[in-house]
């Protein structure tokens, strides 16, 4: 281990290392780097004659025995606290749970598992746990967190019998450790800490039976495995299991090939109205080996079923909570049916989903906006919720209370100019603005002649095609008004559209505009032929050798600018149908299709036209409740001609390979000139075979990545490729 820093970041060109670990780094690195389960630690230096008040020699200072050593003392400090518990927690037989300890930042509605890279990247606190018998042992610290800062975090364990819940509360980037002794037994969970401050765990689920997960049936051949619960109330029940399935509904899961024949234990974790029950380990090869039954769920006095009350009011979105550290925020309803699915959208945030517990990226979460949320049940949309996160996080310390009886608060349409009740038919359909007010950004849309069919709106950068008329734009466009332009069809069949221009009706300068009389279209304009959907030109669905790694969409391909359509790359997942649909502009009839197509000729000119104010396709799917990334997708850019003779000037990936040839089983592959697209690294043998895989997202222009060729030799192919430009390498493993 080294506890010096150098001036340089590249191999090689390391010049001085004079700047010592800060203390709590030293301590950390002390504390942590056991917890991963090492046997031992061993440290180098680039100086080994201390010499107790050497003098200085002329440009070496700073360095040598005038280097400043107390760091050293911080860490072994740190190795201080941890080895009071070496006498019976380092004995043999712990286990080191590393990125895997259960972690939750919004008070215990939400567990995660996270490893380092996902931790930084969120700026959220780290915790890691060692498990012996009975004992828990726990390190955690907030990185970079000011001397001010107190962060909260909770670390479960509900493993083997063992039902621990605990509160960790951090002052600034203390490096805390702790130890507690852990309850069992299947009752309520009541946490025994004697080290560590005890939060309230979560109740078992209502009634007089306490929730539990159990798993009802597994079949070791197909895969298909039923999960089931006890107790709980006769709320929906939901199911999910870390790298089989999110959050669902549907008990009936398909384990993926890579698990059925190399098979684990697994927990399963049940949940009602949002409030976790007790999770069930369920081990995979002691079962299909005959030596472990089905698992026997906790005893609960069975609760009859309780039929829900629906809740009064007019159907309408909420927030019912918001956490500004984590960014991690909970839609809600009020009103509707209690028997039918919800489903949330927020644009930019989530596409339409029955999973009301989203967490915000970094970009929004760091410079937090004016959102909206919509809701609705069986296509019907409600009203919906604007909620300024920014305002919420300055100053109002507790969530936003959702209304009982009323909509959300949003300032109606002026009821001056209400739409017209029996607008005109049999003439030509065309869009209008019926409304709109400048302080909430509430419009409405409206609509003139056509046929008293169902009528559908889209405006984009506002909303994709719903038969909703009245929308919240968000702040940034009330902030900074444009014209924009509303389109309205029915049957599938386009209208006129009507172009709004907010600035100058804000400014008092342009009335609201008065409706085209209903009269035929003018004959000058020419019929627009919409090209056929497209037909996939391979099958969809993640690669057979990603299943079981986390999905995410990569990138996209067969991009056609003349029928505006291209095909969604997706990785990893747990191997079941994809659904592509609740993209933004993207035509959704065959939602399980991952060929997409623009849904309506406007779009289509919008990409082929480099001066459009068309914006990028943000690109994310689902599978069995579980969200991939967003993938970011400039289709304009892609087909205008500048940007295609930008690409021909920068057809080649700049590919380096850090040690060519080579003696190892992998290799440091640096790639420049990607420009934001999604990286697929790939290393073939010359028969075909692959060797090694790697997808990489780059927040820049430049990605490194190392990626493995163990199990190969001899003269590999590197292949490395984006959506627009691909460029192979030779490399040689000796």
């Amino acid at each position: 281990q080294w506890l010096f820093n150098t001036q340089s970041t590249q191999p090689g060109q390391a010049q001085r290392a004079e700047f010592a670990a800060p203390p709590v780094i030293a301590e950390g690195l002390g504390i942590f780097y056991w917890f991963t389960g090492a046997d031992g630690s061993i440290f180098w230096d680039d100086w080994d004659a201390l010499t107790p008040n050497a003098p200085v020699v002329p440009g070496r200072e700073n360095l040598d025995n005038n280097r400043h050593y107390a760091c050293y003392e911080h860490y072994i400090h740190g190795l201080w606290r941890l080895f009071k518990h070496h006498g019976d927690m380092f004995v043999g037989g712990e286990q080191y749970l590393n990125e895997q300890t259960e972690c939750s930042y919004d008070g215990g509605r939400t567990w995660y598992r996270l490893n380092a890279n996902a931790l930084k990247r969120s700026g959220l606190p780290m915790a890691r746990a060692i498990v012996k018998d009975n004992q828990i042992l726990i390190a955690a610290t907030q990185p970079y967190a000011r001397a001010d800062k107190q962060t909260s975090v909770q670390v479960r364990y509900v493993q083997n019998g063992y039902r621990f819940y605990t509160t960790i509360n951090l002052n600034g980037d203390e490096i805390y450790l702790g130890r507690a002794t852990m309850p069992t037994g299947n009752g309520p969970y009541i946490a025994s800490a004697t080290q560590l401050p005890v939060a309230t765990p979560p109740s078992g689920g209502g009634g007089s039976g306490n929730l539990a997960a159990t798993v009802v049936s597994y079949n070791c051949q197909t895969g298909a495995i039923v999960f089931g619960k006890t107790g709980g109330n006769g709320s929906t029940t939901e199911y999910m299991s870390v790298g089989i399935t999110g959050w669902t509904t549907n008990p009936n899961v398909q384990i993926g090939a890579g698990l059925r024949s190399d098979p684990k234990t697994i927990t399963v974790n049940v949940r009602q109205n949002g409030v976790e029950g007790a999770p069930i380990v369920f081990d995979m090869k002691g079962y299909c080996t005959g030596n472990v039954p089905l698992p026997t769920p906790p005893p609960t006095n069975p609760t009859p079923p309780v039929t829900p009350t629906p809740p009064s009011g007019p159907f309408s979105a909420t927030v019912v909570s918001y956490n500004c550290q984590t960014g991690a925020i909970v839609f809600g309803r009020n009103g509707g049916s209690s028997n039918a699915t919800t489903e949330y959208m927020s644009v930019g945030i989530t596409g339409w989903t029955t999973n009301g517990n989203i967490i915000i990226d970094g970009g929004l979460k760091s410079d937090p906006k004016l959102i909206t949320v919509n809701v609705r049940q069986n296509g019907v949309e409600g009203s919906p919720f604007l909620f300024d996160m920014k305002g919420y996080c300055n100053g109002n310390p507790n969530p936003p209370t959702p209304p009982v009886t009323t909509p959300p608060i949003v300032t109606p349409p002026p009821t001056t100019t209400p739409p017209p009740t029996n607008p005109p038919t049999g003439g030509a359909l065309t869009a209008t603005v019926v409304s709109y007010d400048c302080q909430t950004g509430t419009i409405t849309f409206g609509k003139t002649g056509g046929t008293s069919a169902s009528t559908e709106y889209m405006a984009i950068g506002v909303t994709g095609w719903t038969p909703n008329s009245t929308f919240v734009l968000d702040g940034g466009l009330r902030a900074d008004p444009k014209t924009i332009t509303i389109h309205v069809r029915q049957n599938g069949s386009p209208g006129t559209p009507y172009t709004f221009d907010m600035k100058a009706y804000c400014s008092g300068t342009t009335p609201l505009p008065t409706p085209p009389a209903p009269t035929p279209p003018p004959v000058t304009t020419p019929p627009v032929v919409t090209p056929p959907a497209p037909t996939p030109t391979g099958p969809c669905g993640s690669p057979a050798n990603t299943v079981g790694q986390p999905f995410q969409v990569t990138g996209v391909k067969d991009v056609n600018c003349q029928n505006g359509s291209f095909r969604v790359v997706t990785t990893g997942g747990n191997g079941s149908g994809i659904n592509y649909a609740n993209l933004v502009g993207l035509s959704n009839n065959d939602p399980a299709n991952c060929q997409r197509i623009l849904d309506n000729p406007d779009l289509v000119r919008a990409v082929n036209n480099p001066t459009s104010d068309i914006g990028i396709f943000q690109i994310r799917v689902t599978q069995n409740g579980t969200t991939s990334n967003t993938f970011s997708f400039n289709f304009k850019q892609y087909c205008t001609g500048s940007a295609r003779v930008a690409r021909e000037a920068l057809a080649d990936l700049n590919v380096t390979v850090y040690g060519n040839p080579t003696l190892e089983n992998w290799v440091d592959v640096k790639v420049e000139n990607v420009l934001n697209e999604a990286v697929r690294l790939r290393v073939v043998e010359g028969a075909g075979r692959v060797v090694g895989q790697q997808f990489v997202e780059p927040s820049g222009n430049t990605v490194r990545q190392r990626i493995s060729i163990d199990g190969a030799g001899g003269i590999l192919l590197l292949q490395v490729s984006t959506p627009t430009r691909t460029k192979t390498v030779k490399l040689l493993k000796q």
